[in-house]
């Protein structure tokens, strides 16, 4: 229990495959599963420990957060082979 008060665990959400209102959304395109994922969301306080995670679709803007991550394999020091062939660059 003390892990959890000096660690707290934390969620980002990218995707919604489901919700109570909308159903099943796992064969609906991407903005829209997105945009009921911001509407879920909207509702959270921003104190929470729950986030919207960012998206977009410039490539270069996405590796740039994924370096700049503070526990991105970048910054932390791992390989790229840990790193799973589906996500790297190339």
């Amino acid at each position: 229990m003390k892990a959890a008060v000096t660690h707290p665990a934390y969620m980002i959400a990218f995707d919604c495959l489901e919700s109570k209102s909308a159903g099943d959304l796992r064969r609906r395109p991407l903005r829209v599963r997105r945009r009921e994922l911001e509407r879920l969301l909207a509702r959270v306080p921003p104190d929470s420990h729950l986030a919207l995670g960012m998206q977009t679709t410039d490539e270069d803007v996405a590796m740039s957060w994924y370096q700049d991550w503070p526990l991105s394999p970048a910054s932390t020091g791992w390989s790229s082979s840990s790193v799973p062939a589906a996500l790297r660059r190339g």
